[in-house]
């Protein structure tokens, strides 16, 4: 019992020691395996579900340690992940999970540290807990390609949630969300571009592109701002397009529509102001305006009415008019006449009857005043004086305005002179009367004969007192005297030439006037000459004019026509005649200058090109002017190509250069194609107009004439089909061999016979590429379409019939091939079965 006692605690202690021991060895083991798997686990190659690689899939990792490691008490925060980038690393690069900017690369190493903790089950003794770790490293195995094998990772596909959704414009904050089928472990980058009616900055801002997904998430956003303004428009798109990704499949849907329904009112149109007052020497507006801005055209129409007249007065656009989408105002402007002629002031109202896209506010009416800036117009006599014998009957004495007044104008006269009224004349001294739009008003003196010849010359003088609605010019004094000798007057032409370029119209006045006054009517004859054409370059009002009695002057008018030829400058002359009651003067022949203002025809091919076979002879190329000219046109033009010019070769052309005559519009150049029995390719002949004379070289200045060659190419077969050998005893050969290795030829058909009885049926036929592909039994195949089957250019080429098994032999039975090529006999090929 004293020897047990003694021993009991030894052999106790001893048992407790093996026991610890034994703990503490299978901790060791259980943690080193532990960070063993784990670390295996994470170097794995491939991919998970969703492209998460195993070295980034931390949960695993953790998940496989602990598979062996929670029998030794390790928990998941027991277990640290890291990466170094392999045995000459000092220290990890990173830990797991990665960061978006933090990529594996190969050769890096993942490493597991497993911690846990031994302490004694009997605390005999105070001992402190013993940690126990273990640490892996394993280089990763990023990549695997096995030759021959198509990789086949699982990349996830992403969409937008949704392809549409509808939005008032004062909605604010949109959040577009695209989602990934599955995570990953790589960062994905989706850009997107943007589309639609609505304008990026203008009706919306979007957040910037790409759109970057985190390893790990699932789900990224696009934030659209919808900006709420007061513009009135239709509703509106936002389209946004998913480009490529990277790390990603482009899903569907792949756009989303955002249609922002607008939530303004139209505007109201009206008139900036009421009215409006202006001289007639300055041009304004009449402003409209609206409330707030449309992203739609808005139509306004609107009438005048008023004192002023519109296109006497003044010109306005035409009704109605348009105001452009996202304008506030919008002018109508009033180009008022500024005339010299003494009026009232004239006001005309603008006012608006409707709208669209818009309604009708205030003020709808504008008044506008036309204020007047002409001095009265000065009243004057025509003539100074003028003379007529006792015998003449009467003398007329003008009097004119400066400028005609669109008021009644009264001017009275005083009465003088040596003459006594009512013995040697008599006269109505009523005040004259000019009607408004009229210039001159006349008084007429009655002479009275006395038949006394030793009478000396006696005067009459008239004087404008203070006129009415005028003022007084030069002369305001005219002096009418009888005399016994007074000379008729000359009539000659104001000026001897006028250039019809000067003037802002193609109206001319030509004016005759008379040397002094006359107590009768004095006409006046014309006849034409010139390089001009009566009736067609020019027309005139009269052939004679009249300058009544007592006045100064008369005129014609030329009406120039404004044609579109190009011409030289033309000329009109007008000849005096002799004038009835007066001789004539100098000058008596007046010259119109018509300077031409037209630009010189454009000169241009009436095609760029045309086909023709060899034998077609002769064909004609057309120069062509736009327009005709009064000018003979110079065509110059240049040949090139590659088909060959002169007699015995390939053609021959007109000889440059051609005119196209005054009055002409086109020219024809022919090309003689000369028609050889040469096997050659297609030629051209280009011909390209040099530069013209009296015209400007327009488009098509380039003509090309393609010559087909009317000389097929026929292939001819080498000798005839044979089958090959060994492997290639399903393959039926026919070798060919062409005329001219470079003048292309276009196989139209291909048909074969081969017996029923050979158990095999053709795959596939080809020339240089397939022509047949398919699964056709015998006895019979022919090919025709596409057509041509092929088109090209060879030296010897074989043409080659695939069987999808070796025929078998039939005997009495044969194989046939014919072969048509374009424009050619076909040509055959003939073997027996056997």
């Amino acid at each position: 019992m004293v020897e047990f006692a003694l021993v009991i605690p030894i052999l106790l202690l001893l048992v407790f020691g093996i026991i610890e021991a034994g703990r503490l060895l299978f901790l060791y083991s259980a943690v080193l395996s532990s960070s063993r798997e784990a670390a295996r686990y994470g170097s794995a190659a491939g991919e998970l579900s969703g492209s998460l690689r195993y070295y980034a899939d931390c949960d695993g990792i953790r998940n496989a340690a602990m598979r062996i490691g929670r029998f030794a008490g390790v928990s998941p925060t027991d277990i640290s992940i890291s990466y170094d980038h392999g045995p000459t690393s000092s220290s990890p690069f990173a830990i797991c999970p990665l960061a978006a900017d933090e990529q594996i690369a190969l050769a890096d190493r993942v490493i597991v540290q497993v911690v846990s903790t031994w302490q004694p089950l009997l605390p005999l003794v105070n001992f402190q807990p013993v940690p126990i770790s273990a640490i892996t490293r394993r280089t990763i195995i990023k990549d695997v390609a096995i030759e021959g094998t198509p990789p086949s990772p699982i990349i996830p596909t992403i969409a937008f949630v949704e392809s549409e959704q509808t939005t008032d414009e004062g909605v604010g904050q949109l959040k577009i969300i695209m989602q990934l089928t599955a995570a990953t472990d790589k960062t994905v980058s989706v850009p997107f571009s943007l589309d639609g009616t609505a304008i990026p900055g203008v009706d919306y801002t979007v957040s910037s592109s790409p759109v970057v997904i985190l390893p790990g998430y699932t789900t990224g956003e696009i934030t659209v701002n919808i900006t709420d303004d007061d513009i009135d428009e239709d509703t509106e798109t936002a389209v946004l397009i998913m480009g490529s990704p990277t790390n990603a499949v482009k899903g569907s849907p792949f756009t989303h529509i955002i249609n922002i329904e607008d939530n303004d009112d139209p505007p109201e149109v009206s008139f900036l102001l009421p009215d409006q007052s202006n001289p007639e020497n300055v041009d304004n507006l009449a402003l409209l305006k609206l409330s707030h801005p449309s992203s739609k055209d808005i139509t306004v129409s609107f009438d005048t009415s008023g004192v002023a007249l519109k296109g006497t007065d003044y010109t306005i656009p035409a009704s109605p008019i348009v105001i452009p989408a996202l304008d506030t105002t919008f002018p109508i402007v009033v180009d008022v006449f500024d005339d010299l002629i003494d009026e009232d002031d004239e006001p005309f109202s603008i006012t608006l009857t409707s709208a669209t896209n818009a309604t009708l506010g205030n003020p709808q009416v504008h008044i506008y005043t036309i204020e007047d800036n002409d001095n009265p117009p000065e009243v004057f006599f025509t003539w100074e004086q003028q003379s007529g014998d006792e015998t003449v009957g009467t003398m007329t004495v003008e009097v004119q305005l400066s400028i005609e007044s669109s008021k009644d104008i009264t001017v009275p006269l005083h009465l003088g002179g040596t003459a006594t009224r009512d013995v040697d004349y008599t006269i109505d001294l009523t005040p004259l009367y000019i009607p408004p739009g009229d210039t001159t008003a006349s008084v007429v003196i009655n002479v009275l004969p006395d038949l006394d010849d030793l009478e000396e010359d006696e005067t009459i003088t008239l004087m404008i007192q203070n006129p009415t609605n005028a003022s007084r010019g030069i002369p305001f004094k005219h002096t009418a005297t009888i005399t016994s000798d007074a000379m008729m007057p000359e009539a000659f032409f104001a000026n001897a030439s006028q250039d019809s370029s000067s003037m802002d119209d193609s109206r001319l006045e030509v004016k005759v006037l008379l040397s002094a006054a006359w107590s009768d009517d004095v006409t006046v004859f014309f006849t034409f000459a010139g390089t001009a054409t009566k009736d067609v370059d020019y027309t005139v009002n009269a052939t004679q004019v009249v300058i009544p009695a007592g006045g100064a002057s008369a005129s014609i008018f030329v009406k120039i026509y404004d044609d579109a030829i190009d011409e030289y400058d033309e000329t009109i002359e007008i000849i005096m005649g002799d004038p009835t009651n007066a001789t004539k003067g100098n000058p008596n022949i007046h010259t119109i200058t018509i300077p031409d203002n037209d630009p010189e025809p454009n000169l241009y091919f009436t095609s760029s090109g045309q086909t023709a076979d060899e034998d077609a002879g002769t064909i004609t190329i057309t120069a062509q002017l736009n327009v005709i000219s009064g000018k003979d046109v110079t065509v110059p033009f240049l040949v090139f190509g590659s088909a060959t010019e002169g007699a015995g070769n390939d053609y021959t052309i007109s000889v440059s250069p051609l005119v196209i005559l005054a009055g002409g519009t086109s020219v024809d150049i022919q090309v003689e194609i000369l028609d050889d029995d040469i096997i050659e390719m297609d030629e051209d002949v280009v011909v390209t107009l040099d530069t013209p004379t009296n015209a400007v070289l327009s488009s098509p200045s380039t003509h090309t004439v393609m010559i087909k060659d009317n000389e097929p190419n026929c292939p001819t077969p080498t000798g005839l089909p044979y089958f090959g050998t060994n492997t290639n005893r399903n393959l039926l050969f026919w070798d060919l061999q062409s005329a001219d290795p470079i003048v292309p030829t276009n196989l139209s058909e291909v048909t074969i016979h081969w017996p029923t009885g050979a158990d095999a049926n053709i795959s596939s036929i080809t020339f240089g590429s397939t022509i047949y592909s398919g699964s056709s039994p015998p006895p019979f195949l022919a090919v025709n379409t596409p057509n041509p089957l092929w088109s090209g250019a060879f030296d010897t080429r074989q043409m080659v019939f695939v069987f999808d098994a070796s025929p078998k032999p039939v005997s009495g039975d044969f194989y046939q091939i014919i072969a048509t090529f374009e424009g050619c006999s076909p040509i055959n090929g003939i073997i027996p079965s056997e």
